[in-house]
């Protein structure tokens, strides 16, 4: 299995872990500094990507305690970010961020967040906030604005649509399709 946000936090809480709501409150638009761990460094879900990186997210919850033989892969000031689970006889990759969105897609949420993005502070005006949408607008329509994505502070992690899904290109690849090859070859047996 494979899990973005809610499903990791769906994730933890079924195998035994606790979610709250982040003391540290919503970690919104992109993630910062995420760290990936020493042990995260050797995973095959790192395959490809820097070990300090940004990526996009919208999560309001955060990983209080992790369950039995959850391993840490990845890490920021905000909490947990990857983590790798073996349950019985299924594997889950989990991150808190979304490697499956796109600048056009948290522009979206942004908007249909609006009035709690407004009334956490995340933006001071609406103004502030419509901005800020225009600019993940222009970011969708043209990935080479080195200006937007200077004054964000992205680097290539999340401006390479190909690093930036990394982890779901890796889970495809390290988890995915090897079973699917096992199956076929018993198949044909």
């Amino acid at each position: 299995m494979f899990g973005s946000c809610w499903g990791m936090q769906l994730t933890v809480t079924a195998a035994g872990g606790r979610v709250r709501r982040n003391p540290l409150g919503r970690e919104f638009g992109f993630a910062r500094r995420i760290q990936v761990s020493e042990l995260g460094r050797a995973h095959a879900l790192f395959a490809g990507k820097p070990s300090v990186f940004e990526a996009i997210t919208v999560h309001s919850d955060d990983i209080e305690q992790l369950p039995r033989g959850a391993r840490v892969l990845a890490s920021n000031e905000a909490g947990v970010q990857a983590i790798e689970l073996n349950l019985a006889r299924s594997t889950v990759w989990a991150v808190q961020y979304h490697p499956e969105y796109s600048f056009g897609e948290i522009a979206a949420t942004a908007l249909r967040y609006a009035d709690a993005l407004l009334a956490e502070g995340l933006f001071a005006t609406r103004s502030e906030l419509e901005q800020y949408v225009a600019e993940l607008r222009r970011m969708a329509q043209d990935p080479a604005a080195l200006a937007l994505a200077w004054r964000h502070g992205l680097g290539s992690a999340v401006l390479d649509v190909r690093l930036r899904r990394a982890e779901l290109h890796n889970w495809l690849q390290h988890q995915v399709l090897p079973g699917l090859a096992r199956r076929q070859r018993a198949r044909a047996r």
